[in-house]
């Protein structure tokens, strides 16, 4: 034991105890060590092996900051979809009925449509998308799934918004989410094309 002579505090990590402990300044260290110091650490508390039970708070308490994170993450779409529709003045629908399920590039996607409207709003279009902007509201975080797009809408300097899977799936900025209802109820409508 190194400095066995000196007459200072000693302190060992118990690995049975999960804590330092002091063993004296010439007494040989009693505890299984994996630490030797000449002053005590920084924390000297008993730490704690956690139990099934803490384990699954912590678990519960993970998933919910994960969904809290994700509700942030879709509120600050929404903000920034709301916002970027409030300062143009028309947004361009692209729709595709395909019963292959392909994985279009947007490009790809506006060049295989078979029907493209420009939907002109006036000086803000976030009124005339109020049901888009609902749809999105409503949607919940899911994991992004590839292929059979049925609806992009480019609006002027954002990302495109990506619908697929029947219109439930919506993908914007690389995030997805999932609403029950489908966005062909909201697009498709004659009031929502030329109102």
């Amino acid at each position: 034991m190194a400095g066995a002579g000196s007459r200072r505090n000693r302190y060992c990590y118990d690995t049975n105890r999960l804590q330092f402990i002091r063993v004296g300044p010439t007494r040989p260290a009693d505890c299984n060590r994996i630490a030797m110091t000449s002053s005590p650490p920084e924390s000297t508390k008993t730490v704690l092996r956690p139990s099934v039970a803490s384990r699954a708070v912590i678990a519960v308490l993970l998933l919910q900051l994960a969904g809290a994170c994700s509700a942030d993450s879709q509120s600050d779409a929404m903000s920034e979809l709301h916002s970027g529709l409030s300062k143009v003045d028309s947004v361009r629908i692209y729709y595709l009925s395909a019963t292959d399920q392909p994985n279009y590039s947007v490009p790809e996607f506006i060049k295989a449509a078979g029907v493209s409207v420009t939907r002109r709003c006036g000086a803000n279009c976030a009124v005339h998308m109020k049901g888009v902007l609902n749809h999105f509201k409503n949607a919940k975080a899911t994991e992004c799934r590839l292929g059979d797009q049925s609806v992009v809408i480019l609006i002027e300097n954002l990302p495109p918004l990506i619908y697929s899977r029947g219109g439930h799936f919506i993908q914007f900025r690389n995030k997805c989410y999932f609403n029950q209802a489908s966005i062909n109820d909201v697009v498709e409508t004659r009031a929502f094309v030329f109102d």
